[in-house]
C-alpha cells in the first residue's frame, strides 16, 4: 500500500511543537512516498524504536538533496520545519515526551543524500513520479492515475497508463483532461465497472455509456461549455479507439461500438459566454468585457473607445516592463566590468542575509561575479550564498535583470499586439536553434528579420509560420535572446535540449532554467501580484482595486490578439483582413461573431458600415428651428442625443431594427441614411472633429466623441465633392465659426 505511513488514531495535538494548521496527509506525503520507495512500513508503535530514528534521519537527507521532491531547496526546508513540528506534536500526545534527537535535528546541519533511483522499483517511481507523460512537442504531462491504482490495482494501471504514455507522444497537445475524468469515474465506480470490463465488449459499451451519463451531468452542473465538452468527449472516443481496441489491448465493442455525439450549431458570440459579478451576461473573448445585450449609444462607446483604450493600456505597460527588465541587464553587464569577481565580500554574510535591497556599493562586484560564473542555481551542493555574500536571492535576480516568471510576458504582449497572427502556443514552443544546433527560429532575409514557429491548432503541414518582423520587434527578440542567453548557456552545459528554445525563466529568483512559460494573472497568482502590478499599471489608467482586478484577470495572450483582431476589424471595416492578420488559411463568413456579440455587430454592421458604405446623402436644410451655437452642450451626452435625433434620420427599417432578418431582404442599391445638415449642426461637428484632431489626452477620448468625430470628417468630404450650393454655404460658414476649445471639456471619457 502506497500509504505505507498510516495516520489513523493519529491526532494532531496543541504542545511544544507549534504550526498545527496544516492538512495532515500533505505533511506526511514526503515520508509517505520515501517509505513506499524503501518498502518501509511504519506504524505508531515504531515511533520508539531505534530503527525509526534511523529510517526518519535517512528521509531527512535524502529529503535535502534533489531526487525526491523537485521543489527549491527552501520549499524542502519548510517541509522539513513542518514535519519535525507535526512529529514534536505526535511524540508529545503519545508519550508526554520528546525525544531530544528530535528536537535537536536542525536543517543546516543535515547532510544531502540522493536516492539510487536505478534500485527503486520502477512502477512505484511512476506512482510518486504523478505518472508523468510527454507530448510530442516535449511538454510533460501528468496522468491522475493514483486511485485508479489503488481501484483497479497495478497491472490494469500499468497498461492503462503505457497506452496512453505512447499515444500522447505522438500528440501536440494531448486530451489530457478527459483521460483524467475517465480515471477518476472508474476509481468511484470501481464495483461496478472493475478491471474484468475491459475483456467484454458489451462491458465496455455500457460503461462507457454510463461515463457518457456522468460527464455531460457534470459538465452541466458546473456550467461548461457544453460545444465544448461534445468536442473534446468524440475525441476521446476517437483516441480510446486508437489506444486500445485497434491495439488489440480491449475488445472492439459492437454494432456502432461507444457512442459519439452530434455536434449543436452554436453562434461563435454564444462559444465564449460568462456571467459577471453583477450577473450580466458576457462575452469574455476579449480584454474589454462585453456585455451580450448592448444600445446603440453603449455600441459606440465600446467600438470608438473602449477596445483602443484597452490595447494602449496593454501596450504602454508592456513598454514601460520590457524596457524595465533590459535596462537592468545592460546596467548588469556595465556594473561587471568596474568590478572584481575576486573582491572580498562587502559585509557579514549573516548582517546581508537580512538586507531586503541590494546595496548600490556591493553590485559591481556582485555583477563581475555573475559574469565570470554564469548562471547557477541554488542547489545544496553549490549553495549561492556563498558566492553572492548570502544576499537573499529574489532582490539579486531583480538587480541582475535575470528572466524570472512573468517578465518575458511584457515582450510577449508586444509582439502579439503587432503581429495577431502569434498564438500562445507560437510563442511557448518557439525554437531559436534547430536539431542541428542551427539558429533557425529567427534568421535574417534580404527583407528583414524572421521569426518562425508553429500554430498548433493548423494541420500538420500548415503549421509553420514564418512572420517578417519590423525594425521594432526585431529589436524586441534580440533583447528576449540576450537577456536569456545566460540561462540558455547553463541548460547546454548540463545537456539539456531546452536551450533551443527563445523563451526561459528562472522561477522567482536563481531556480532551474524552464521553457515557454505562460503568464494567467487569476486567483492565487494575481492576489500575491496585485500590490506589484497595481504599481506598474497605475502609472497608465486610473483604474485600482477590484475594477483592476477583473480587467487584469481578463489579459491573457489570446485576449490581446482577439481585440487586437477585432480592433483590426473595426478600423478596416474588413472581415478578410482580420482573418489575415490572425494568420487564418481561408476566409470565414462567420469569423466576426466568434468574437463579438450579436448586440454589437446589428450596430456596426447595419448602421456604421452603411454610412462608410456611402449610402448616405447630405440633406440641407432652409430656416432650420435647429440653428445653434457649439457652446450651447454642456456634455457629450447632450450633444450626442441631439445630433442623433435631428441630424441622421430616415433609417431603412432593416437599417434601424436589428432583429429583422437581413439576409431575407433584397437590399437595394439606393438604401441611405439621411444626415440633416444647417450651419449650428456642422459648426458643431467640425467643433467637435478639431477639438478630437488636436487633443492632448487622446487615451481618453470619449467613444461619442470619437463617433461623431469620424461621421464629420466623412460629411465634410461629401459636401466637398457635391455641388449643393446650399450645403456649400453652411459649411463656409460652419468653418468660420470652428471653436474647438468650447468642445474640448465634452470630448473627454468622463468615467476615466
Amino acid at each position: 500500500n502506497p500509504a505505507s505511513l498510516r495516520s489513523d488514531g493519529w491526532q494532531p495535538c496543541s504542545g511544544p511543537g507549534g504550526r498545527l494548521h496544516v492538512e495532515w496527509v500533505a505533511t506526511f506525503s514526503g515520508l509517505r512516498s520515501y517509505c513506499h520507495l524503501r518498502s518501509y512500513k511504519i506504524r505508531k508503535r515504531d515511533l520508539t524504536t531505534r530503527s525509526f530514528r534511523v529510517r526518519l534521519q535517512e528521509f531527512f537527507r535524502v529529503l535535502k538533496g534533489d531526487s525526491l521532491i523537485a521543489r527549491t531547496l527552501e520549499f524542502r526546508r519548510i517541509t522539513f520545519e513542518v514535519l519535525k513540528d507535526a512529529l514534536i506534536n505526535v511524540y508529545y500526545a503519545a508519550h508526554g515526551a520528546v525525544p531530544i534527537w528530535l528536537q535537536e535535528t536542525e536543517w543546516n546541519e543535515i547532510a544531502a543524500e540522493e536516492l539510487d533511483l536505478a534500485s527503486l522499483d520502477e512502477v512505484t517511481l511512476l506512482y510518486w513520479g504523478g505518472w508523468r507523460t510527454q507530448s510530442r512537442k516535449g511538454r510533460e504531462i501528468f496522468l491522475e492515475f493514483h486511485e485508479l491504482y489503488h481501484s483497479h490495482g497495478r497491472e490494469f494501471t500499468v497498461q492503462h497508463y503505457t497506452r496512453w504514455l505512447k499515444f500522447n507522444s505522438k500528440q501536440s497537445a494531448p486530451n489530457t483532461r478527459i483521460i483524467n475524468r475517465f480515471a477518476r469515474f472508474l476509481n468511484a465506480n470501481a464495483e461496478k465497472w472493475p478491471t474484468s470490463t475491459f475483456d467484454d465488449p458489451i462491458k465496455i459499451t455500457k460503461c462507457f455509456k454510463d461515463f457518457l451519463k456522468d460527464n455531460f451531468l457534470t459538465a452541466h452542473q458546473e456550467n461548461r461549455n457544453l460545444t465544448a465538452e461534445i468536442k473534446a468527449w468524440n475525441r476521446f472516443i476517437s483516441n480510446i479507439d486508437e489506444v486500445f481496441f485497434q491495439s488489440g489491448t480491449w475488445p472492439e465493442p459492437f454494432g456502432e461500438g461507444i457512442p459519439k455525439l452530434s455536434l449543436r450549431e452554436v453562434a461563435g458570440a454564444q462559444t465564449r459566454v460568462s456571467r459577471n459579478d453583477s450577473g450580466v451576461e458576457v462575452h469574455d473573448k476579449l480584454i474589454t468585457e462585453v456585455p451580450l445585450q448592448f444600445t446603440d449609444d453603449q455600441a459606440i462607446e465600446l467600438i470608438f473607445s473602449q477596445i483602443r483604450k484597452d490595447l494602449d493600456l496593454i501596450e504602454a505597460w508592456a513598454t514601460a516592463q520590457a524596457w524595465s527588465l533590459r535596462k537592468r541587464q545592460l546596467k548588469r553587464k556595465q556594473l561587471a566590468k568596474q568590478g572584481s569577481p575576486f573582491a572580498p565580500n562587502f559585509m557579514n554574510p549573516s548582517k546581508a542575509r537580512e538586507l531586503k535591497y541590494i546595496p548600490d556599493d556591493a553590485l559591481p562586484d556582485l555583477c563581475a561575479r555573475f559574469e565570470h560564473h554564469g548562471y547557477l542555481i541554488h542547489k545544496p551542493d553549490q549553495s549561492l550564498d556563498v558566492l553572492y555574500c548570502c544576499l537573499q536571492r529574489q532582490p539579486l535576480a531583480y538587480q541582475f535583470g535575470l528572466p524570472t516568471v512573468d517578465s518575458l510576458f511584457p515582450f510577449m504582449c508586444l509582439l502579439v499586439l503587432k503581429y495577431p497572427k502569434i498564438t500562445h502556443s507560437f510563442l511557448q514552443d518557439l525554437e531559436l536553434y534547430d536539431k542541428n544546433n542551427q539558429l533557425s527560429g529567427f534568421v535574417k532575409t534580404d527583407s528583414g528579420y524572421q521569426l518562425t514557429g508553429y500554430k498548433d491548432r493548423r494541420k500538420k503541414h500548415h503549421a509553420e509560420q514564418k512572420i517578417l518582423l519590423s525594425a521594432r520587434s526585431a529589436v524586441l527578440v534580440h533583447q528576449v535572446i540576450q537577456i536569456t542567453q545566460p540561462l540558455r548557456d547553463y541548460l547546454r552545459k548540463n545537456g539539456d535540449n531546452n536551450w533551443r528554445k527563445l523563451f526561459l525563466t528562472c522561477g522567482k529568483s536563481f531556480g532551474y532554467p524552464k521553457a515557454g512559460h505562460m503568464t494567467y494573472w487569476s486567483g492565487n497568482v494575481l492576489s500575491s501580484k496585485f500590490s506589484e502590478l497595481e504599481d506598474q499599471f497605475g502609472k497608465f489608467t486610473n483604474l485600482k482595486g477590484e475594477r483592476l482586478k477583473k480587467f487584469l484577470c481578463r489579459v491573457t495572450l489570446g485576449s490581446i490578439r482577439a481585440s487586437k483582431a477585432v480592433q483590426i476589424y473595426l478600423d478596416t471595416k474588413s472581415v478578410q483582413q482580420m482573418a489575415e492578420a490572425l494568420g487564418h488559411l481561408k476566409y470565414n463568413p462567420k469569423l466576426l461573431s466568434h468574437y463579438l456579440p450579436d448586440s454589437i455587430l446589428a450596430f456596426f454592421q447595419t448602421r456604421w458600415i452603411r454610412i462608410f458604405q456611402k449610402a448616405f446623402i447630405c440633406e440641407a436644410m432652409k430656416d432650420s428651428p435647429y440653428l445653434l451655437k457649439a457652446t450651447e452642450f454642456q456634455s457629450m451626452e447632450e450633444l450626442h442625443e441631439f445630433l442623433k435625433n435631428h441630424a441622421i434620420k430616415e433609417i431603412p427599417e432593416h437599417l434601424s431594427d436589428p432583429l429583422i432578418d437581413r439576409h431575407s431582404l433584397a437590399i437595394e442599391s439606393n438604401d441611405q441614411v439621411v444626415i440633416s445638415i444647417d450651419k449650428g449642426i456642422l459648426t458643431a461637428l467640425l467643433s467637435l472633429d478639431r477639438a478630437v484632431e488636436t487633443a492632448k489626452k487622446k487615451e481618453n477620448l470619449s467613444g461619442l466623441a470619437i463617433y461623431w468625430s469620424t461621421i464629420s470628417k466623412l460629411i465634410e468630404k461629401e459636401i466637398i465633392k457635391n455641388n449643393d450650393h446650399l450645403l456649400r454655404q453652411h459649411l463656409v460658414a460652419a468653418k468660420e465659426n470652428i471653436d474647438p476649445k468650447k468642445m474640448e471639456e465634452l470630448i473627454y471619457d468622463t468615467a476615466k
